[in-house]
């Protein structure tokens, strides 16, 4: 009972696996070099958990599994999650020649595979083929893990990399949220270690653990419906952020300036600075930057701004990023955007940080003035 249950969450998560990569591949407004990587690594890990539980139903035998339905999925699941990450975060790059090296442990286990289908189908296949491929088998998982670990080792890397250029603002998409990927860095990690204590352990005793197994498919099956749901969300989440500042970018400044350069230059600058270059919405803006590209000291700055406008430097900006929010939330193009996307591209690090600037300035939180914005523009075209 206890085992037809978790057949059945295997199959449940195999069958969503495949389904998610058939609507990725099919949705053109999701179709890109990271989604399509996403696809397939969904639809692999979907195909190899399968396999896998059609070996332990025991419906086939051993050397009938290896014979006509083994694909040496485990190489090649990571390569895949891999380019997914490298594409979401560098979608202009291209696949470097070291990197097409990646699919070679594929290439080669699912060559040897092959071999021995072609042996097995031609009615030479003895006791020694089947002791060898136990051997390769057993081989292949360990390079298998190995090479995994290495793989999500260079992926997190490139995590890192990407995060350095997020801080000095030279990357190829918008500001975006990295904890998520770190999460499915660590957590492909967990199951790499997970799976070589399964491996070490069944090496050492000899006895292969089902229910060890088990655990560790159920974690996959886990992973495919995260990286399925978590990933097109995020994809989403960066279009719209594209598309928000594509409009921001073609908007001038928020609002004349107040100040002249002769009543008080370095609040001119300032202001040309926020307002017509609109610096604010860099979210690592801070008063360090901004004082040395206005050539004064810090405490210069602080003083001046407290004198003119009467605020200090985080209110001035969270105002500033506030109003520019106000334009999108405002703009009924953008009312089915989520709030994240919007947070992000006026300058602000989180939705947290957004809701309480927002609510202190407006008395109201973002999705409420949404709101209030959506029920004005019925009532308008109602009469």
């Amino acid at each position: 009972m206890f085992h037809d249950i978790l057949n059945m969450i295997l199959l449940v998560g195999c069958i969503q696996g495949v389904m998610f990569s058939v609507f990725a591949f099919a949705i053109k407004r999701y179709r890109s070099k990271s989604t399509i990587f996403l696809a397939l690594l969904i639809l692999v890990l979907s195909v190899n958990n399968f396999q896998y539980l059609l070996r332990t139903l025991e419906t086939v035998s051993e050397a009938y599994f290896y014979s006509h339905i083994y694909i040496p999925f485990e190489t090649l699941i990571i390569v895949f999650y891999f380019f997914y990450i490298k594409f979401f975060l560098y979608p202009k790059d291209k696949v470097k020649s070291v990197e097409k090296l990646f699919y070679l442990p594929f290439i080669v286990f699912s060559l040897i595979t092959f071999i021995f289908k072609i042996i097995y189908f031609s009615g030479n296949f003895t006791a020694e083929h089947e002791g060898l491929v136990g051997k390769i088998m057993i081989f292949h998982t360990g390079f298998g893990i190995l090479f995994s670990f290495l793989i999500i080792l260079m992926t997190y890397k490139l995590i890192r990399q990407f995060e350095k250029e997020q801080q000095k603002g030279i990357t190829q998409i918008p500001k975006t949220k990295l904890s998520w990927l770190k999460i499915s860095v660590f957590f492909f990690f967990t199951i790499c270690v997970y799976w070589l204590y399964l491996h070490v352990r069944e090496m050492i005793s000899g006895v292969y653990n089902e229910h060890g197994y088990y655990l560790l498919w159920i974690g996959i099956s886990v992973m495919i419906y995260a990286l399925g749901h978590v990933g097109i969300y995020r994809f989403g989440i960066l279009q719209e952020q594209l598309k928000i500042k594509e409009f921001s970018l073609q908007q001038t400044a928020l609002r004349k300036l107040h100040f002249t350069e002769e009543n008080s230059p370095y609040i001119y600058k300032l202001e040309r600075l926020m307002r017509t270059e609109k610096n604010f919405l860099d979210s690592n803006l801070t008063l360090e930057t901004v004082s040395e590209k206005l050539g004064i000291s810090k405490s210069h700055l602080s003083r001046i701004l407290k004198s003119k406008l009467g605020i200090g430097f985080s209110e001035y900006i969270n105002r500033l990023r506030v109003e520019e929010a106000k334009v999108f939330l405002e703009n009924p193009d953008f009312e089915n955007y989520t709030l994240i996307a919007v947070s992000l591209e006026s300058g602000f690090n989180s939705k947290s940080s957004f809701y309480s600037a927002f609510r202190k300035y407006m008395g109201c939180t973002p999705s409420e003035f949404r709101e209030k914005q959506i029920a004005a523009r019925m009532s308008q075209a109602i009469h």
